[in-house]
């Protein structure tokens, strides 16, 4: 149905494999790592079906920074260096562009 209010989410999931040689019982198992979502609020003029809503410049860039910005914060409180800096930013900009992401999935 038709709304001028919208929403979208970003969700950024990291998982690591464990070795199969590794102490851990989890071992040969994925790992999850990270998983951290950004809700981004936009408005438009006209009552729009969520498929005919137009991308808003860098929306996705945003999101991404407001997620490392998260990220980077938790892990320098815990002490360790920060792992999404602007060159991760960008290879998962561009591997998003290479995706294809219908809406609702």
């Amino acid at each position: 149905e038709p709304t001028t209010t919208h929403f979208r989410l970003l969700v950024l999931e990291v998982v690591t494999d464990v070795p199969e040689d590794s102490q851990d019982p989890r071992r040969g198992q994925v790992l999850e790592l990270l998983k951290i979502g950004w809700e981004i609020h936009l408005e438009s003029a006209q009552a729009l079906r969520y498929q005919d809503l137009p991308d808003p410049p860098g929306h996705l860039r945003r999101a991404l920074t407001a997620v490392a910005d998260t990220v980077n914060d938790l892990a320098r409180r815990a002490g360790y260096e920060a792992p999404l800096g602007p060159d991760v930013i960008d290879s998962l900009l561009e591997a998003g562009s290479q995706a294809t992401v219908s809406p609702g999935s």
